[in-house]
């Protein structure tokens, strides 16, 4: 099994012939652009949204050949189409290994490592602690995660002895650990990786191997898994004080940009689109495109001040007739109504479809 294959021809189904290949890694990667943003919620792709930072490039060209060569895609300058061979290999390759259900990379992707190398680390100390040894080689060589860290366990013992903070983490990893199975997610693919004293965590490759499965799939596995602990433990504060610590200092699952947050600080002064753009400087399209992002992020946000029900409603009834998230068709027949409520409109709308 060749889960990057899968993984690709997803993405491409999605698009539904409407996105370049780029588009693809690009969202695959995390690539912080507004269109980039667009094309993971206009398409329902958030839960793969950097999934994978770690792809190679080159080894994502490869298999676009490979998959070219082979009839399951076709490219043309500016789209990528699955054709019908591609739409079996993809089925079959789901049906034995569909995506992990709990991946959520545009909620999680920009806390997932920092609690990863926050967690691990801890746990590397602790079992070192409990040997009475203090002296070895960091499993993170992150100076500020590493920093943190250190800020964290002075504070943690002024309340807990060594024994019980290592007793009270233990017990909080058992219970969620549990939880994890029971939503049929596998904790072994995140224990495997924990470094202890004397013993060395396994890498991902070693991890796959072992469980004889594709290492792209066990890294959105992994993920997956890793997702729903910081979903559960971000929630359940009061049953996971220690864990959900590790968490205390993010107020928010979400990150805007520096500058789409300034003008959102605007809009929330009640300052409209004209004035922001006055007194920021910018022109009026670069803080529409703020907006956008706002409106890709925060579900909280309405669009209501910028769209009007009824024009909503029309766009919406356009996309589903159309069946497109193509900017330029759904403006050709919507010819009243400007791009800035088209693209909020369809930042706010999700249709993600099983294989």
């Amino acid at each position: 099994m060749n889960y990057f294959y899968a993984l690709i021809l997803y993405c491409i189904y999605q698009f539904k012939g409407e996105r370049s290949i780029k588009a693809v890694q690009y969202l695959l990667t995390g690539k912080k652009s507004t269109q980039t943003l667009q094309d993971a919620v206009w398409y329902s792709l958030q839960h793969l949204y950097s999934v994978y930072p770690e792809m190679d490039a080159d080894a994502f060209i490869d298999t676009v050949k490979k998959l070219e060569k082979t009839g399951s895609i076709v490219i043309s300058d500016k789209t990528v189409t699955l054709t019908d061979s591609g739409k079996k290999v993809l089925s079959e390759l789901m049906s034995g290994y569909p995506i992990p259900d709990h991946l959520n990379g545009w909620q999680f992707h920009k806390i997932e490592q920092l609690f990863w190398q926050r967690l691990t680390l801890l746990i590397q100390i602790l079992t070192n602690w409990a040997y009475s040894e203090t002296k070895f080689i960091p499993v993170v060589r992150d100076y500020p995660i590493q920093n943190w860290v250190k800020r964290w366990l002075g504070e943690k013992r002024q309340i807990y002895n060594k024994k019980q903070l290592s007793l009270r983490l233990y017990h909080e990893l058992f219970t969620i650990f549990e939880i994890c199975e029971q939503n049929r997610e596998n904790p072994d693919y995140i224990v495997a990786r924990f470094t202890g004293y004397q013993k060395p965590g396994y890498t991902s490759t070693q991890i796959a191997k072992q469980a004889a499965v594709d290492e792209t799939y066990y890294l959105l596995a992994f993920r997956s898994c890793l997702h729903f602990m910081i979903k559960t433990i971000w929630h359940e504060r009061g049953e996971f004080p220690i864990l959900s610590s590790l968490l205390a200092d993010r107020k928010s699952p979400w990150t805007l940009t520096s500058s789409s947050w300034e003008t959102y600080k605007f809009l929330k002064y009640g300052k409209n689109v004209e004035e922001i753009a006055k007194f920021r400087k910018l022109k009026k399209s670069t803080i529409e495109d703020h907006i956008v992002e706002i409106a890709l992020l925060d579900p909280a946000f309405s669009i209501k001040t910028y769209v009007k029900p009824e024009t909503q409603k029309r766009i919406t009834e356009a996309v589903n007739l159309l069946h497109t998230r193509k900017l330029k068709t759904i403006k050709d027949y919507l010819t009243d109504i400007d791009y800035f409520s088209i693209r909020l409109v369809l930042s706010k709308m999700n249709d993600k479809k099983d294989v």
